[in-house]
């Protein structure tokens, strides 16, 4: 339990936990939450969940530059804001992902299908993470996943063809040599692609 290992660490005291406990039962709110409310800072919060789950912390975001295209391929944008999770390298044969919750650890693990190594970063790290890893919204390939006309699997398919070819070629063509999508799914989802003001190339 957190509130326990908080309270070992001496992060906490016996009647702060206690009190977070009974706001929660009131409020339904996440402990961690309660509790940074109350003035744990939360840096402190964050370092234990990362060792209460065997995660390392990330304290910066400084320096880290995540390939969007590799990230593509492993998370889709959709996947990565709704469970909080960039991949932002690979080393020692292990993808490298940066958590904002925990909580997701596992099911992202089974997203990836592939040995991964979990970092934990306080939310602004995160976030800044996020907006390298994945600069452009409303992609082809997203797009046609979200409408249920494309898998998640044909989509890292098509990219790492894309990926491979000595000159840059639209995914949609891609998808369409390849079978992977109908030329009619293609267009339509371009026309909402374009309404969001992204072009062609963008997978």
């Amino acid at each position: 339990m957190l509130g326990e290992f908080l309270l070992k660490k001496g992060l906490i005291s016996r009647e702060a936990l206690e009190e977070a406990l009974v706001e929660q039962e009131k409020t339904g709110d996440l402990l961690g939450r309660i509790l940074v409310r109350k003035g744990l800072p939360e840096e402190a919060l964050y370092r234990a969940l990362a060792e209460q789950k065997g995660m390392e912390f990330l304290e910066s975001a400084e320096g880290i530059v995540p390939d969007p295209s590799a990230a593509a391929l492993l998370l889709l944008r959709s996947d990565a804001l709704r469970y909080g999770a960039v991949p932002i390298g690979f080393r020692n044969g292990k993808i490298e992902v940066v958590l904002s919750d925990p909580r997701h650890k596992e099911a992202v693990a089974q997203l990836l299908k592939r040995p991964a190594r979990f970092y934990l970063a306080l939310p602004q790290a995160w976030e800044e993470l996020f907006r390298r890893a994945y600069p452009q919204k409303n992609r082809l390939g997203e797009v046609l996943v979200q409408e249920g006309k494309l898998s998640r699997e044909a989509l890292k398919e098509a990219l790492e063809v894309q990926k491979g070819l000595p000159r840059t070629k639209p995914l949609g063509e891609i998808l369409v040599e390849l079978g992977l999508a109908r030329p009619e799914d293609v267009e339509e989802a371009l026309k909402k692609q374009r309404q969001g003001g992204e072009g062609w190339r963008t997978p």
